[in-house]
């Protein structure tokens, strides 16, 4: 899985969780940790892709929220 990820703000944002009901129950998703050990980062202005490993089922809505060392979360709905 591939998220791009826009920075329009004024601080570095500092992901550190990615949740995701790949297994049937929302839950922290461990490939993104072993992507990211230190979590990711992306500055003021710029953008970045994270490249996480993820297996699904075709035509499977799937849960992703993306969380920030400050609490924020990011959610989306997505199917392939």
């Amino acid at each position: 899985m591939n998220l791009h990820v826009l920075n329009y703000g004024q601080v570095t944002i500092h992901f550190v969780a990615l949740y995701t009901n790949v297994t049937g129950t929302e839950a922290t998703f461990s490939n993104f940790t072993v992507a990211y050990p230190s979590g990711a980062y992306v500055n003021p202005g710029q953008a970045a892709s994270l490249n996480v490993a993820f297996g699904y089922t075709q035509g499977t809505p799937y849960d992703i929220k993306i969380v920030s060392a400050s609490g924020s979360v990011f959610e989306c709905i997505w199917s392939a």
